[in-house]
């Protein structure tokens, strides 16, 4: 018997019934699985890179200055493997 605001199926009184539901469910985890992989993939894309990559220090009289920053301005990420699979 189905009820009002049911989240899952209502009883089955058959044996196909029974295994349309296995099958609703071990379709349904592949689909979460896949899901988490495509948001930890676009995760890893669009995250931004740190602002500083490099600095260079010089040491003189015991005091160490900043000589050279290099600031990385490539925003997007090459990943060959990524793009293959």
């Amino acid at each position: 018997m189905s009820f009002d605001k049911q989240i899952n199926f209502q009883n089955s009184f058959s044996a196909n019934f029974d295994n349309i539901i296995y099958l609703h469910h071990f379709v349904f985890c592949f689909l979460v699985c896949i899901l988490f992989f495509v948001f930890a993939t676009l995760f890893m894309i669009i995250k931004p890179y740190p602002l500083l990559t490099k600095v260079s220090l010089i040491k003189h009289n015991n005091k160490i200055y900043v000589a050279e920053i290099f600031i990385n301005t490539t925003k997007n990420r090459h990943n060959s493997t990524i793009e293959f699979i």
